[in-house]
């Protein structure tokens, strides 16, 4: 077992903006981020705006270049995935084999984009999106794609279909429910961004289903919606949500609900393990009941909460 260490397991916001935080509020442990990723914790919002309207470079969306991590002594390790928690023995083993010892283990694992279940939908041209290498991808390929079908009317798909239509594609977005962003909670709002998008050449389609993605052997060339039309795209973004991965945790043994399932100060069920961001289930001071939140602010947030607690700052105090 490693004494004074903390490991943190995934590499996005949640996970720099812990790192980051705890050797401003002075801690001094040795900190390990263990990613899976090819890039260095970075920031996901731009990935679907400035970064796909190629208005940012990718170096832009990085909480920081690596030389920086380096400079605050925080350990990164790229193309580093996790494959078993033994907590034990306070250690995790990684894919190749390798065990890394812990003394504190932090769980920023996030979560994944749902598959779309149709035929087609792992045609050339059909993309998830989440991570900068997804937007890379994007963007890449609408320099060629001239048309596009955006499937989902949440944050991905909308902020994906206002981008690519700005940089000139002919878009399509297909939503199943009767309107777009219904986390908003706002039906006049959410009704104006239907006509904005409209009046800006995006085809929305509210109530609508895609049934199957087609194709020219292996690349995409449209799809074909539930009340029987054929949208025309060779470029097609799903976003119908994400999954939590929860599946490291839970064969730890940890407590999962829909998430791995924390209390105010983030602790898990398994001794010395914490977990934050996208895969965290806490309880809500405002709204009473236990939450998982999807966005980005709320992954900064509990990074930089933590970050601070594991330091000794407001180490009494439980999540605000």
């Amino acid at each position: 077992m490693a004494t004074d260490s903390i490991v943190v397991v995934g590499g996005g916001l949640a996970a720099g903006r812990l790192a980051a935080e705890y050797r401003e509020s002075g801690g001094e442990a040795d900190v390990t981020i263990l990613s899976a990723e090819p890039d260095p914790p970075y920031h996901r919002p731009p990935l679907t705006k400035g970064f796909l309207r190629r208005e940012q470079d990718r170096d832009s969306t990085l909480l920081q270049p690596l030389p920086e991590w380096e400079e605050a002594v925080v350990e990164v390790r790229l193309e580093s995935p996790v494959a078993v928690i033994h907590p034990d023995e306070h250690e995790v083993e990684l894919a190749g084999g390798e065990r890394v010892g812990y003394e504190t283990l932090v769980l920023a694992t996030g979560a994944r984009p749902r598959a779309l279940p149709v035929p087609g939908a792992d045609l050339v041209g059909v993309h998830t999106y989440r991570t900068l290498a997804d937007a890379e991808a994007v963007s890449a390929a609408a320099e060629e794609a001239h048309s596009a079908i955006v499937i989902g009317g949440s944050f991905i798909g909308s902020e994906t279909a206002a981008s690519l239509r700005t940089r000139g594609l002919a878009v399509t977005q297909v939503e199943m429910g009767p309107t777009l962003m219904p986390q908003l909670a706002c039906p006049d709002l959410s009704a104006e961004l239907v006509e904005l998008y409209r009046a800006e050449g995006v085809d929305v389609r509210l109530g609508t289903q895609v049934e199957e993605l087609t194709g020219n052997g292996r690349l995409l060339t449209g799809a074909r919606t539930d009340d029987g039309e054929t949208v025309e795209a060779y470029l097609a973004i799903v976003g119908v949500g994400v999954e939590p991965n929860v599946e490291l945790a839970e064969e730890a043994g940890a407590d999962i609900d829909d998430g791995v399932v924390v209390d105010e100060r983030f602790r898990t069920s398994l001794q010395d393990v914490y977990a934050i961001g996208d895969v965290a289930r806490y309880p809500d001071p405002t709204s009473g009941r236990q939450r998982r939140i999807e966005h980005w602010s709320n992954a900064d947030a509990q990074g930089a909460h933590l970050g601070r607690q594991l330091a000794g700052s407001r180490a009494t105090s439980p999540i605000a």
